[in-house]
């Protein structure tokens, strides 16, 4: 409630009134002046004094009314956290529009919840240059670390990316674009990138963090803000996220992340500290300097043939024949299944996507394949990258490991891709993590 200066005579004869109001409370709480008040209580649907059987003291069923008047004189309301979430992420946004050269190190901790060997821990020291213009991170980076297994060195030099594994001297060239640019992108979603954030450069935290509607809270904290956001649930996904942040300079503590998606749920943890900002003796760091000779395998991956963000519509054409060996040393032949529903996963292990709908998979394939369906999942990996998660997922289906002339030829440009084979050997269905849209369809079937 709001009043006008010139308006506050009104305000002033209310005030006055109050201890007359009091005092006919008091008097109308006494049997003996108004026995009707009391014994039956309070009745809010007959607070009005026009409903009153005693109009000439104040029935305790006005009280509400009175109560609701004089609340707004006396309270007022705390500070909206949303609008202090607000101008914490815009004043990070400033300083980060500030930010060329960024150093920092970090330790993040993630659990997958429910799973065996369910804890990964990755640390490293990150140099971030930025670089606005460039589409895939904004940024030129170096990331020194150790991902749980081995020491490595991640470079991004603004066209590829370079994975350098010290214990395997392996080296893994990856080239972005023929990718669609999303977190499924193989130079994004490397396992080496687990523990790098680009929380000191971006400028679009906003829309990052607002942008779903989420609740939000606000609470001071030993010198620093935690906010956290609860963001509305889905189908298929429960998702809270939360930052913590100094106070006194708003720079990142900690992020975290906890998600449930069909129940799988992971908890994702990033403790940040040696912060560095603008310091040009970090920029010797960025350079690419690891002598690529020296390492005794190299892989490339190389996008497929479509372009990126194509979706080619393979409905009603024969499939092509393949045969590949599965994880457990068998050939298996697409042909071998003519009769049956196929379901065709392409996946990866670096493909987040694809590891959460794994359980789905699981429990679609337990179901139906008992009234004709098989699912076939098809990555391009070696067997030692892909069979440990494989085990811990305790996947029943078979994966099989494919060469990139299967990707070709089924149009694959991104993971997950999924292609649905009818008893004739004709695809159904193809698309991109459209999952939902393929069990929907197998269900009308079987």
């Amino acid at each position: 409630m709001f009043i006008k200066m010139q308006d506050t005579k009104p305000a002033f004869k209310l005030f006055r009134r109050i201890p007359c109001v009091v005092r006919r409370v008091r008097d109308a709480t006494q049997p003996a002046n108004n026995p009707a008040c009391l014994p039956k209580g309070f009745d809010i649907l007959r607070c009005s004094p026009l409903l009153c059987n005693e109009p000439k003291f104040f029935c305790m069923r006005h009280f509400p009314c009175f109560l609701f008047i004089l609340l707004p004189f006396f309270v007022s309301a705390g500070p909206d956290d949303s609008l202090r979430a607000t101008d914490i992420l815009h004043r990070m946004e400033v300083m980060n529009s500030k930010h060329q050269l960024v150093r920092y190190s970090g330790i993040r901790t993630i659990i997958s919840h429910g799973m065996d060997d369910s804890l990964h821990s990755a640390s490293s020291t990150v140099w971030i240059e930025t670089r606005r213009q460039d589409p895939y991170f904004g940024a030129r980076f170096h990331l020194r670390g150790n991902d749980g297994k081995e020491d490595l060195d991640y470079y991004y030099d603004g066209q590829r990316a370079y994975e350098y594994r010290h214990k395997s001297r392996g080296l893994l060239v990856v080239d972005p674009s023929g990718f669609a640019n999303n977190e499924n992108n193989p130079a994004k979603a490397r396992t080496a990138l687990r523990a790098l954030d680009m929380v000191f450069t971006d400028t679009a935290l906003f829309r990052k963090y607002m942008s779903r509607g989420p609740a939000i809270t606000v609470v001071e904290e030993d010198a620093n803000y935690r906010l956290t956001f609860v963001y509305p649930d889905t189908k298929e996904l429960k998702w809270k996220k939360w930052m913590v942040v100094s106070i006194a300079d708003l720079q990142v503590k900690e992020l975290g992340s906890v998600t449930d998606f069909n129940g799988s749920v992971q908890s994702n943890i990033f403790r940040v500290s040696s912060v560095r900002v603008n310091s040009p003796g970090d920029l010797d760091s960025i350079y690419l300097r690891e002598p690529a000779g020296v390492y005794t395998k190299t892989e490339n991956l190389r996008p497929a043939t479509a372009k990126p963000g194509d979706r080619v519509d393979l409905s009603g054409k024969m499939t092509a024949d393949f045969s590949f060996p599965s994880l457990q040393g068998n050939m298996e032949k697409l042909s071998a299944y003519r009769g049956k529903y196929v379901l065709i996963d392409f996946w990866e292990s670096w493909c987040g996507y694809c590891i959460q709908a794994i359980p789905k998979k699981d429990s679609l394939y337990r179901e139906l394949r008992g009234k004709g369906l098989v699912i076939l999942g098809v990555t391009t990996e070696n067997r030692n990258q892909v069979r440990n998660l494989a085990e811990r997922n305790s996947i029943s289906y078979p994966t099989l490991l494919a060469d990139e002339s299967v990707t070709t030829v089924y149009k694959v440009t991104a993971r997950p891709t999924y292609v649905l084979v009818g008893p004739d050997g004709r695809i159904i269905k193809n698309g991109e993590g459209n999952l939902d849209e393929m069990i929907t369809e197998l269900r009308k079937r079987l």
